[in-house]
């Protein structure tokens, strides 16, 4: 997480510092206490998203097809999320330089397909009989119930405070207040995309999109954490650039 925090021009020091808020978030305790296997994802994404960078620069895509490779052997549950993420990801940031460096978007695509079946291929011996198993578990007598929105457990308090799944860290708010952040347009884009999944705790819907369309879990915001994460270390070398 460090390395991929330092890929946005960020210093090492502050990138170490930022990292923190995704290795001790609340959520890698609740996760843990649970299955140790919830707190693996964490250690793929950012393999992933690191990868990802590194492909959109003009390097080998090796990286990202050892993260896929991992992430799809080690759990179907979280490979989806980890991936669906992923996607949307890729998507937006073929079209949103945030270097100059970059290749443009269908290099980008290309070397994304093609590592990205690398990593598909590798990891295949354990996926597919995870599909399989998937496939014949059947979930036709639950009735799914997720609206768009739960306003009954949205609040400023349960935000900051009260909220058993996802806590916003307080440094976090002087950080998107601060204009001068959005000079940076790497700040702007990862602000951006934080704020939407923090605000996507408070979708049913969203939940049961990434349990597989099933009932809604709430176990996937350790992305959320991911992308605060980065945010934090991009706007404190901002304010340390402008001060």
């Amino acid at each position: 997480t460090t390395i991929l925090i330092s890929k946005f021009k960020v210093s090492r020091p502050v990138s170490i510092f930022a990292a923190t808020f995704y290795a001790f978030s609340p959520i890698y305790f609740r996760h843990a206490v649970l299955w140790e296997f919830f707190t693996d994802a964490m250690l793929w994404l950012p393999i992933i998203l690191l990868g990802i960078e590194y492909i959109f620069e003009g390097k080998k895509g090796w990286l990202f097809s050892l993260g896929i490779a991992l992430t799809l052997f080690n759990n179907g549950y979280f490979a989806f999320a980890n991936l669906l993420l992923s996607g949307c990801y890729i998507l937006i940031r073929l079209f949103i330089k945030l270097n100059e460096n970059e290749l443009n978007w269908g290099n980008k695509l290309r070397q994304v397909v093609v590592f990205g079946l690398l990593g598909l291929g590798i990891s295949a011996v354990g996926f597919i009989p995870f599909v399989k198993g998937f496939l014949d578990n059947s979930r036709s007598s639950v009735e799914v119930f997720a609206p768009l929105w739960n306003n009954e457990s949205f609040s400023i308090e349960s935000l900051l405070v009260l909220d058993t799944v996802q806590i916003i860290p307080f440094i976090y708010l002087p950080i998107i207040f601060t204009l001068n952040n959005y000079k940076s347009k790497s700040f702007r884009f990862f602000s951006s995309f934080t704020t939407i999944l923090i605000l996507l705790r408070y979708s049913p819907k969203v939940a049961s999109i990434f349990n597989g369309l099933s009932m809604p879990q709430y176990r996937w915001h350790y992305i959320t954490y991911l992308f605060i994460a980065i945010t934090i270390g991009i706007g404190i070398e901002q304010i340390l650039k402008h001060k």
